[in-house]
């Protein structure tokens, strides 16, 4: 998209070396810089997709079972779920979840050919004559979701309500 004001995208650096110990790696062993910022940036905006989906359905009356949980807003459920020992489980399934993408970007580094953020889950949008245009939507989603969500937050703690937070 040609924004990079600080010229990540720009380094040269082989990220097979970081992912890869050096005397493991294959002399065509390459995975340039540009391609793990876009892991990066599809994971997070993909997270973000779903967050703010997520993060909103709370605000809208979709809770756990139980009447611990009953009421709360979105912001208040953090708290709630983390002192009822909730998130160790959302850890574990997170943990599984990056340990298949590593693998994913081992393969990659190891010259699979894999592009980024590809998990062979696709419903044929990146298949035809659109699938620049796809691939392409995807990434600026990702990016608007990211700010949106940090917008959301805040928002929803400035006003300590639920949804529309103003």
């Amino acid at each position: 998209m040609g924004f990079d004001p600080v010229g990540f995208t720009s380094l040269d650096w082989n990220m097979a070396e970081v992912i890869i110990p050096a005397k493991a790696t294959s002399a065509t062993a390459e995975l340039p810089m540009v391609m793990w910022m876009r892991e990066a940036e599809l994971k997070h905006g993909r997270i973000c997709m779903l967050a703010i989906v997520g993060y909103i359905a709370v605000d809208l009356g979709l809770h756990f079972p139980g009447a611990k949980y009953a009421g709360l807003t979105s912001l208040q459920a953090h708290d709630v779920m983390v002192a009822n020992g909730n998130m160790g489980f959302l850890f574990t399934i997170v943990a599984l979840l990056e340990l298949i993408n590593g693998a994913a970007i081992v393969q990659m580094a190891n010259g699979s050919g894999r592009q980024p953020g590809d998990f062979k889950f696709d419903i044929g949008f990146t298949k035809g004559n659109k699938a620049d245009y796809y691939i392409l939507s995807e990434v600026i989603h990702s990016r608007l979701a990211m700010l949106a969500f940090s917008g959301l937050v805040t928002q929803s703690a400035l006003y300590e309500k639920g949804f529309p937070y103003f």
